[in-house]
Order: C-alpha cells, then sequence, then structure tokens
C-alpha cells in the first residue's frame, strides 16, 4: 500500500490541481493525504471527485492556517475514524487482502511490523541499542516474507502410530503356502537362501537352505525363490501362493522393473518358473510374517553345503513355527 502525505501550503494556489495530478499519476497511492490545504470542507469534496477518490475525511482549517483532507478509494480501502481534534486525525485503516509489492497480505506485515516496533523501541529505552529505522524495516520484510512462504506449505498431517498382528495367514486348499528370502551379510557378502512350504491348515511340508556364497541380497531373493518354486514343482503342487518381504524383487518379477545385467539369469529363470503349467500367486508380506524363511536364510548363509532339503524342519526353528501355529505374533508399528 502506497501513502502519500503532501504539505500543499495552501489548496487555493492555481497549480494545486497540476501538482496533485502529478503525484497521482506518477506514485498511484492508496491513501493521499493533503497537510495545510487552508480551505473549508466544501473545497475538499470537490477536490477529492476531480481526483477520483470516493472516501473522504477532511479536518477545517483554524482560520487561515492548517486543515487536513484524507483522501482514499473505499474499494480498496476501509477507515474508522478513532479519534480527531482540530489538527489531528487518527484513524484505523481496514485494509483490503490485496497482495503487496511482496505478494504477502498486509496483514501480515502489520502483524510483524507491530512486533518488530515494539521490541526496538523496547531495546532503545531499557537497554540504550539504536534500532535505526532501515534496520527495522528489513526485520520486518524478511520476517513476513518467511513466516508467508511458511504458510503455503503446510506441515504434513502427524500420523498416529497403530499396532498391528502380524503373522502368515494359511492358505486354503487345494493351495499351499511357499514363504521364502535371501540374506547377504554386507550387501554384497556372505549370502545364503531359505525357504519353506506349508499347508492349507500351515503344517510344514519342506524347506530348504542354500549357501550361495558372495552376492547381493537381491541376489539372494532371487536364488530363492528359483530354489522354492522348483521344490514346490517336483512335491507335485500346482496351486502355490509365493511369499516374500522384498517389494523391489516382486518389481523384477512382475516386469514393473527391468533387471540389472547382474539380475538378468535369475530373474529370467524365475520369470521361466512362473510360467509353467501352474497357479502362482506372489504376495507381499512384512518382514515379521516371514520370520521361519528369514530363519532358514539365515542359516544358509552359515552353512558349507550348497542346497539342502529339509523334510522336518531345524530344531531351532521349532518354536518360531509354534508361533504362527498358537498365535502368538509379533507386532509392527
Amino acid at each position: 500500500m502506497k501513502i502519500i502525505a503532501w504539505n500543499c501550503r495552501g489548496a487555493g494556489n492555481n497549480r494545486f490541481l497540476m501538482h496533485a495530478r502529478e503525484l497521482l499519476r506518477h506514485h498511484a497511492p492508496d491513501i493521499f493525504i493533503i497537510l495545510e490545504p487552508r480551505m473549508g470542507g466544501n473545497a475538499a469534496l470537490v477536490c477529492a471527485q476531480t481526483l477520483g477518490f470516493d472516501g473522504v475525511f477532511h479536518i477545517d482549517p483554524v482560520g487561515y492556517f492548517g486543515g487536513i483532507w484524507l483522501f482514499w478509494n473505499g474499494t480498496e480501502t476501509t477507515f474508522n475514524l478513532l479519534h480527531a481534534t482540530d489538527q489531528s486525525v487518527h484513524a484505523l485503516n481496514l485494509c483490503n487482502k490485496t497482495p503487496t509489492l511482496y505478494v504477502i497480505p498486509w496483514g501480515t506485515f502489520f502483524a510483524f511490523g507491530a512486533w518488530t516496533i515494539w521490541l526496538s523501541r523496547n531495546k532503545c529505552v531499557f537497554n540504550q541499542h539504536p534500532c535505526p529505522i532501515r534496520t527495522q524495516i528489513h526485520t520486518i520484510v524478511s520476517h513476513a516474507t518467511e513466516f508467508f512462504h511458511l504458510i503455503q506449505h503446510p506441515l504434513r498431517p502427524i500420523y498416529t502410530r497403530t499396532q498391528q498382528l502380524i503373522h502368515c495367514l494359511p492358505s486354503s486348499d487345494p493351495w499351499v503356502t511357499l514363504n521364502i528370502d535371501g540374506s547377504s551379510l554386507g550387501n554384497p557378502g556372505c549370502a545364503g537362501a531359505g525357504g519353506l512350504i506349508r499347508n492349507s491348515v500351515g503344517v510344514w511340508l519342506k524347506g530348504f537352505y542354500h549357501h550361495i556364497g558372495s552376492t547381493t541380497s537381491v541376489c539372494a531373493e532371487l536364488w530363492a525363490i528359483r530354489d522354492g518354486l522348483q521344490l514346490a514343482w517336483s512335491m507335485g503342487h500346482r496351486h502355490v501362493i509365493l511369499q516374500l518381504d522384498a517389494q523391489i524383487v516382486i518389481s523384477l518379477l512382475t516386469q514393473q522393473m527391468a533387471p540389472t545385467p547382474w539380475h538378468l539369469t535369475l530373474v529370467t529363470d524365475c520369470r521361466s518358473l512362473l510360467q509353467r503349467d501352474w497357479q502362482v500367486q506372489i504376495q507381499h508380506v512384512y518382514r515379521e510374517a516371514n520370520k521361519c524363511a528369514d530363519f532358514l536364510a539365515k542359516y544358509g548363509a552359515s552353512q558349507v553345503t550348497n542346497f539342502v532339503i529339509l523334510n522336518d524342519p531345524p530344531s531351532d526353528l521349532v518354536a518360531i513355527l509354534l508361533w504362527d501355529a498358537l498365535g502368538i505374533y509379533p507386532t509392527s508399528m
């Protein structure tokens, strides 16, 4: 908002209107204050209409001295008169939300302006710390600008975490569930693959572990898928639910992601197995629901045997299988 206050020392001069129009043309103020017009109220009304203002407030001069004319446009600015004397006026400017040159509402500038001025006066009075006007203006503009841009990008809502029971869900006849996992200690590092097949009520049918050597976790997952699918096919299962906790590997299998040269052979083998004459559903599960396969993958990484099929679960795995059977599940946040 632009405000011009002009001490014209007499609005009766023949050149007054010419100079007034020149000021308005160059500066286009929102509020035009004329001091010491030395003329009465009727002249103020005529002058406001001539200059294109529809809002007028005037204080008549005392004799041939003083007087105040206040002009504005009512569509852009509204004033509430708070107090007036014979030579002063105190008005409240009720600005609209028209942006300023900084594209920031004036209400924002006013709030930070009042706060900055109050702080500066306190520093000056109590600490004898001078606060130049230029410094105050810079502080007001910078704080108002920062605040305005921050509220344009509100903070993301805070989501409340809830506990969710995670466990391996059994399938329904004639489906079996194949859980697989890969482990790489170092990525790349010493790696292993493992998995197990359970029937529709969650009973262990077979399992396996595989010592791979040094590779990445993605390659270990792909090794586990290939081993698990080959084992399920050899056992005669034609309805298999394949569960794993690596979303990136699922993307490779479903062709949502192109494999790298290091993964290409394994991905091709896995896709070829999936295209056989059987039904395989691929499901992503939480790591908490894949504890048994995770155990076998890490167990395989620690062994020296290449590939081993397990007719019975290892003794250390029995407890984890029992948790699934009894419904004693870990939780996920």
